[in-house]
């Protein structure tokens, strides 16, 4: 006799359940947000910086000037640097690490010197932060204020042997006796000129006004974290939408519920939320070098610009609290001024590119400005693709007595020549016969903006795992609810 079990039966339940088993809505939902997670999550991947600490060779060179490992020294006062023990000079090594730090002496007036990593350190990626963090010292009983140890330093990050990205550390900042870490960050555009570059890593001593300084430096690391990953605001729409059709189709719905969830979904897929992100610009504060300079000839004296001032006019940086009593707009602790009285417009270029210009985006370009007498000269600051201006805009300020921010936003078509060049930044002083010029600027911001109309025509690696992931999630739940029928 065959038997049949009764719907009340244990084996009953037991086939029942064989047959309509399927995960929970909270099960299903959670196991989307994992696969979701894990493609966006980014991580530091440190890169080897040789030598990183100085202990090679094992016993300190001494200032004899003996060639490091892994290092290039620069240095104006002759063989003045070299290697020495941590134990000897400090009375804790603080962020220092192993035996060994590095050291400089200089003595040279206005002199900057160098320590630059010999080798490749590999090639600058796009849509990467990188963060250096270095160990600066200040030997044991120098007091650092008077003595000028470690004196004005500064570190970078280099592409090809060019700063994009510098800090700085003004002296008397480093406690006496130790060490403390200081760190730059920097994160690089999705293209532009320094992609694909070499990286290196420089570290220096500033000029400082009063005795030579003395600077220590120990235990040099690298990271970079990938940031291409992320999820672009039309992944997080799709997302949304996916997780509010993973809902309804979790629980027992209607064939109408689920034409709806299905069109509320295609309805999120299609919005592109617009939002600004803010661009790098290196030395956009004109904080470097800390201590401000000026000259009449050299064009590059400010790191990150280019300076073009006819006529043997002045141009450099400035203190903001010795020339303002209210900084305003400005940002840091200096600016950079232009002076003179030639006819011809005077300007201030960054040095490298900033990306390249994007199809269908919004640009903002904010500049803190100030014109000091001489009948306020007009002032423009303009965007640049491939050197030729996309956008510009000019201004008369007024004797304000500080800074003020003024702006200009361009508009990218979806096509055209300008799309791909290489997009840059310039600021303009614009002579006021018979007075001349004295323009001030400080706190360069450039802003972008996608529009909404413009979604990504090529997934993101994450867009794509999400796609698929969310695929095959809704293809395994159908398949269960058809199992079902």
């Amino acid at each position: 006799m065959k038997l049949t079990p009764t719907s009340d039966s244990p084996t009953s339940r037991l086939l029942t359940c064989g047959v309509r088993r399927q995960a929970s809505p909270s099960k299903t939902l959670a196991f989307a947000a994992l696969l979701a997670l894990t493609a966006v999550i980014a991580h530091a991947t440190p890169i080897t910086v040789p030598n990183a600490s100085f202990e090679n060779p094992t016993t300190p060179t001494g200032g004899d000037g003996a060639p490091i490992p892994g290092w290039v020294f620069n240095s104006t006062s002759g063989n003045l640097y070299g290697t020495s023990l941590i134990s000897n000079s400090f009375i804790s090594e603080g962020a220092a690490s192993g035996n060994n730090y590095a050291f400089m002496f200089n003595d040279g007036s206005g002199k900057t010197d160098t320590i630059t990593s010999a080798a490749s350190l590999g090639t600058i990626e796009a849509n990467t932060c990188y963060t250096l963090t270095v160990a600066i010292g200040n030997v044991a009983g120098s007091d650092s204020v008077s003595n000028h140890f470690p004196g004005n330093v500064s570190f970078s990050l280099l592409a090809n042997g060019t700063a994009f990205a510098t800090d700085s550390v003004p002296n008397g900042t480093v406690p006496d006796g130790t060490f403390e870490n200081f760190s730059l960050t920097f994160q690089t555009p999705s293209s532009g000129s320094i992609i694909g570059e070499s990286l290196e890593i420089q570290l220096a001593s500033l000029p400082t006004p009063g005795p030579g300084a003395g600077p220590a430096f120990d235990n040099v690391t690298l990271d970079a974290t990938s940031i291409a990953v992320a999820p672009e605001p039309s992944t997080c729409a799709l997302m949304l939408g996916g997780f509010l059709v993973l809902a309804w189709l979790s629980r027992p719905r209607t064939r109408s519920a689920r034409i709806i969830a299905g069109a509320f979904s295609l309805a999120m897929a299609a919005v592109t939320f617009a939002h600004a992100s803010p661009m790098a610009i290196p030395n956009a504060s004109f904080e470097s070098p800390v201590t401000p300079v000026q000259s009449t000839t050299n064009d590059s004296l400010i790191p990150g610009w280019t300076f073009n001032v006819p006529g043997g006019g002045e141009f450099g940086t400035q203190s903001i609290s010795t020339y303002f009593s209210s900084p305003g707009a400005s940002s840091g602790n200096n600016f950079a001024f232009i002076d003179g009285d030639n006819a011809t417009a005077a300007t201030i270029t960054s040095s490298a590119s900033l990306g390249t210009v994007t199809a269908s985006t919004q640009y903002t370009l904010t500049v803190a400005l100030y014109s000091t007498g001489y009948g306020y000269a007009p002032i423009s600051f303009a965007l640049l693709g491939n050197g030729a201006a996309l956008a510009t805009d000019a201004v008369n300020t007024s004797a304000n007595a500080t800074f003020t921010d003024y702006s200009l936003t361009y508009e990218s078509p979806a096509s055209g020549s300008a799309i791909g060049e290489d997009l840059t930044i310039q600021l303009e002083a614009t002579p006021k016969l018979p007075f001349g010029y004295a323009v001030d600027f400080d706190n360069v911001t450039l802003d972008a903006t996608p529009e909404e109309s413009d979604p990504p025509t090529v997934p993101e690696p994450s867009t794509s795992i999400l796609l698929v992931s969310g695929g095959l999630l809704l293809f395994w739940l159908m398949r269960l609810k058809l199992t079902r029928a």
